[in-house]
């Protein structure tokens, strides 16, 4: 086990990504400087002890409190922060005004209208960040006390000998998928909350006929409304890690099993289709009513054969990334100590 590359690590992983590099270079260095040519293991442990808990040179390196979350999650709680809170108040604001558009009409008020659009999306944003500080920074709290990210032990109890237990990292997880699932959340999330007006048969820019059933829809919301939060809660915990792990792409494979076979039971409900949609198709193909059940089933299973194979990729990347290992940023080519 190399000592010295655990230690740059444990720093190196509490920093923004654009210092981790030098930084650990110039740990590395420091860390040189201290050591005879050919050190001992307790020469080194001495030499890493004298520069002291990782998380509070982390903390001295980046020059700012840490403590709101705890000073190895606060900075990646920010950053989801960051990225989820214009996402989601961006939805809100989108779901508003296409409400207010839909059921404007033309003995509607404009200034009325548009004055009960302005308190509407503000009331909306307040009201959403509000729930997503609270649900973000509740997250954040179980996936600390959960154990799951070792940073919240005391730091004065820190010894070199800890390092032992720190696996250096499988394979880093991309920051921007995972902002490619929280964006993906608010897409899908906006579409299905606003499903009877935005997802439908068009002709000349005017919808014809919607293709679900809002009545059904309604019944599945409590069910989606679990997705949204489980989604959002799998972002931020695959973002407080930072690596894949083994318990992580088990947590993720049985996430796409579940989510998989609710899509399927969600897609193969007889009655999700509006009534309307059938005779609308039926009539599009000039009467044949096999024409138009052909259409629908071959859309169905197009969706899910689609989200099959993506389940399936995902569950299988994540596995895969598990067990490949990368060296932490700035590290040396050196032998193990």
């Amino acid at each position: 086990m190399n000592l010295i590359d655990a230690y740059v690590y444990e720093v190196t992983r509490r920093l923004p990504e654009k210092n981790r590099h030098d930084i650990g270079l110039e740990l590395n260095s420091i860390i040189s400087d201290m050591l005879p040519e050919h050190p001992t293991e307790q020469e080194v442990k001495d030499t890493l002890a004298r520069m002291g808990d990782p998380m509070i040179l982390a903390a001295r390196y980046a020059d700012r409190p840490m403590h709101l979350i705890g000073p190895g999650l606060f900075p990646s709680y920010v950053s989801v922060l960051k990225i989820t809170m214009p996402i989601a108040l961006s939805v809100i604001t989108i779901s508003i005004i296409i409400g207010e558009i839909t059921a404007f009409s033309g003995n509607t008020n404009v200034i009325n209208t548009l004055i009960d659009a302005i308190l509407s999306i503000g009331a909306g944003i307040f009201s959403v960040a509000v729930q997503v500080l609270f649900w973000i920074t509740a997250v954040f709290f179980m996936i600390e006390r959960s154990g799951a990210v070792k940073d919240s032990a005391p730091l004065s109890k820190w010894t070199p000998d800890e390092l032992k237990k720190i696996a250096l990292p499988k394979r880093t997880i991309s920051r921007t998928s995972l902002i490619g699932n929280l964006i993906w959340t608010a897409v899908w999330a906006t579409a299905y909350f606003n499903a009877s007006s935005l997802i439908g048969i068009y002709i000349n820019g005017n919808m014809t006929v919607p293709i679900f059933n809002e009545e059904i829809l309604r019944l599945y919301l409590p069910v989606v409304i679990i997705f949204i939060a489980a989604e959002i809660a799998m972002t931020c915990y695959k973002w407080a890690v930072k690596v894949w792990t083994n318990r992580l792409a088990v947590f993720n494979a049985l996430y796409n099993l579940i989510w998989t076979v609710t899509a399927i039971v969600f897609l193969t409900n007889p009655n999700i289709l509006h009534p309307d949609l059938a005779s609308f198709l039926s009539d599009l193909f000039g009467g044949s009513a096999i024409g138009a059940t052909n259409s629908i089933n071959w859309a169905i299973w197009t969706t899910i054969v689609i989200i099959l194979i993506s389940s399936i990729i995902d569950s299988y990347e994540g596995f895969s990334k598990s067990r490949k290992s990368i060296k932490p940023p700035g590290t040396k080519k050196s032998a193990a100590i």
